[in-house]
């Protein structure tokens, strides 16, 4: 872009808001706008590249991953437009696997955004200290540098709001209404034209869903009907985040929580130089100057009251809060925006009263500062260069599994890692993966018969019961289609059971097998020995800690179910020993308390950090092995009872039954001092 005209800017803090040229005091000489902002971009592009993932993150990055290389439909609304760039990525780019190449496309979408933004700042006549600012405190603040270095579509919606934003710019800043079209009626049908050609990407939809050239896609877009319960998210609700009927976060509640997420993710420094672009703004409208800036602020504001009303997801939990926080990114952009504005008043008020600062560049320096300090503040957070969290999660389920075995998934987690896995990395090809809650939906079956021909559908859809609809379609229960798929592989649900039909509790039961169950029918005599056996292999080279993420991250999750993993066949067995009679009880225990054991002598003397309900779940079979008869000696019992009764009680004093924990101890330890005594004497 070449030399714009000069504009009048009204310094922040002078009192009758004089007319002042910029164009020399706000700008390094001899550096264009264009190596300005370019040089942003690239500086953004470098660092988003060096901290992004090295292969699968987790959230819906498997699933949009998996849609590309398949070239089928993403979740809805589709997103055909990231979806076709996706596949590009994956198919042009020679280096890194699958993952990490749409994880690359994100960042230069990203760094793009990053330049855009930056050339909106000095197309508003700011300096080059204040575009370094602004683009810089918003590009590598936590919520956006997460996104922008992930394979999510949230580095092209930014990219979509720096041009929107810059356009609007422009529009006002033109030197003759001819640069933009006119808002008469040919110039409204011109506007109307490029709406639909914006929206031009969707013919996307229905071309896959009528192809099928892919093993994974969502839903059936061949009809008007398909297509606009697609694009308007209809199963999922239009205007809603969920599915879920649940009531989330109120609207007062929704806009306190973005207050809280803008002085936490901006600091002080952000939130001053806010309010002093909302002073700067006001007094350039006096001057009828900056409408763009305003019309961006209303937009902002009508969009953080809608959004918060209808985001019905609970904030308290931190996994819900990690979703609606990224929706916070455009309305963030325009409030750094119109803090720019202020920072570059504040700067230019401070050169006029000091005459040294112009000679030193002083914004350029402060600016380079408050950049330092952000990138400083989130790198530790926002590096993911060598996160395999997630892919190790899906790695660990799939070795864990037999062959041949078909594999239910169940949740976000399981259902976009393993799909990613099996169909983009080829790992595994014995196994069969399905999506077992999108058996739900009417277009599922039709759809994915033909990419699963090793499971069988005995019917066109998943309903209460099983039988012939009024319009021809047989419907068949989850028991149905357990029975038809039992005797020709193991099957395996992770993580749980759908919860859509649940006539499959009355013929099936679930064995804990690492994160996943493996559905066996009631009454089958089950090798508990071998069972135990299986269970000591899986997760035992997990090494990352239990609550060792962020709360709203997947990793914490993926990690947690991990941990649960290593003890839940152990949990199963004491649960199970309680429902049977006394010798089969005490063989239960018994192989409940070796599993226990062995993950207790692998992690303690560790720094590992591991779920304390590990000492309590463990000291409980202690505790019951020693009313009944077997080879264990019970002094030993009753010293490693005691011992993580009390390892527990130290570190959960809040528990409810701290109390009762603290009476138990004392009564084994005068009941271990009577066993000695006899013992001895």
């Amino acid at each position: 872009m070449g030399k714009k005209r000069p504009r009048e800017s009204v310094p922040k803090f002078s009192n009758d808001h004089q007319k002042e040229s910029t164009d020399k005091d706000d700008s390094v000489e001899g550096i264009s706008d264009f190596y300005v902002y370019c040089s942003i971009g690239g500086m953004a592009m470098v660092i988003y590249t060096y901290t992004t993932f090295p292969g699968l993150p987790g959230g819906d990055s498997g699933e949009l991953i998996t849609a590309a290389h398949e070239l089928g439909v993403s979740h809805p609304p589709g997103y055909p437009l990231f979806t076709i760039l996706s596949w590009l990525a994956i198919s042009v780019l020679p280096i890194g696997n699958v993952a990490w190449r749409v994880s690359f496309l994100n960042c230069i979408l990203s760094a793009v955004a990053a330049a855009v933004f930056s050339a909106t700042i000095l197309r508003l006549k700011c300096s080059l200290g204040a575009a370094v600012f602004g683009t810089f405190l918003f590009f590598f603040g936590k919520l956006a540098w997460t996104w922008s270095i992930t394979a999510e579509v949230f580095g092209m919606n930014n990219l979509f709001v720096a041009l929107l934003l810059y356009l609007m710019v422009c529009f006002e800043d033109a030197k003759e209404p001819k640069q933009f079209t006119s808002l008469n009626l040919p110039g409204l049908f011109q506007l109307s034209l490029c709406l639909l050609c914006g929206l031009l990407p969707y013919l996307y939809l229905p071309l896959s869903a009528y192809l099928r050239p892919g093993r994974w896609t969502w839903g059936d877009q061949t009809t008007l009907t398909g297509f606009l319960t697609h694009f308007l998210r209809k199963e999922y609700g239009t205007f809603d985040l969920s599915s879920s009927k649940k009531d989330g976060a109120s609207l007062l509640n929704g806009l306190r929580a973005y207050l809280l997420h803008y002085i936490e993710e901006y600091s002080v420094i952000g939130c001053c130089f806010t309010l002093m672009g909302l002073h700067a703004l006001f007094c350039r409208l006096r001057l009828g100057k900056e409408h763009c800036l305003l019309v961006s602020l209303l937009m902002c504001v009508v969009y953080l009251m809608f959004f918060s009303w209808r985001a019905n997801l609970d904030l308290d939990n931190p996994l819900f809060l990690g979703v609606v926080e990224r929706f916070w990114m455009q309305s963030d952009a325009v409030l750094l925006l119109i803090s720019a504005l202020g920072f570059a008043d504040a700067c230019r008020f401070i050169k006029k009263m000091h005459s040294v600062m112009p000679r030193i560049k002083f914004d350029v320096i402060l600016s380079l500062v408050v950049a330092a300090i952000q990138i400083q503040k989130n790198i530790s957070i926002c590096n993911q260069r060598n996160n395999t969290v997630v892919q190790e999660f899906a790695y660990n389920v799939m070795d864990s599994m037999p062959q041949g075995a078909i594999i239910l998934t169940h949740g976000d987690l399981p259902s976009n890692t393993l799909r990613y896995l099996y169909l983009c990395e080829h790992y595994r090809p014995d196994l069969q993966i399905f999506d077992q809650e999108i058996l739900t939906y009417e277009w599922s079956v039709p759809m994915m018969r033909d990419s699963y021909p090793r499971i069988q559908f005995p019917g066109d859809l998943l309903q209460l019961t099983t039988g012939i609809m009024p319009d021809g379609r047989r419907s068949f229960d989850f028991t149905t289609f357990l029975n038809a798929n039992y005797n020709s592989a193991p099957i395996f649900a992770c993580i749980g059971v759908q919860k859509h039909e649940m006539s499959w509790t009355k013929s099936y039961d679930i064995i804990p097998h690492g994160c996943c169950y493996r559905m066996v029918k009631k009454g089958e005599k089950l090798d508990w020995k071998k069972l135990t056996k299986e269970a000591e292999k899986m997760s035992q080279n997990w090494t990352y800690p239990y609550d060792g993420f962020d709360k709203t991250s997947w990793e914490r999750v993926a990690t947690n179910e991990m941990w649960h993993a290593r003890i839940s066949t152990a949990f199963s067995l004491y649960d199970e020993a309680m429902r049977l009679p006394v010798p089969k009880r005490t063989e239960f225990l018994i192989y409940s308390h070796d599993l226990y054991h062995k993950v207790l002598a692998i992690i303690e003397g560790t720094e590992l950090k591991y779920p304390s309900h590990l000492h309590k779940n463990f000291a409980l079979v202690c505790e019951k092995l020693l009313s009944l008869q077997h080879h264990l000696d019970p002094i030993d019992l009753l010293q490693k009872s005691i011992r993580h009764f009390e390892i527990y009680a130290a570190r959960e004093p809040s528990d409810p039954d701290h109390g009762s924990i603290v009476k138990i101890i004392k009564s084994m330890k005068k009941q271990l001092e009577n066993n000695i005594a006899m013992k001895t004497g």
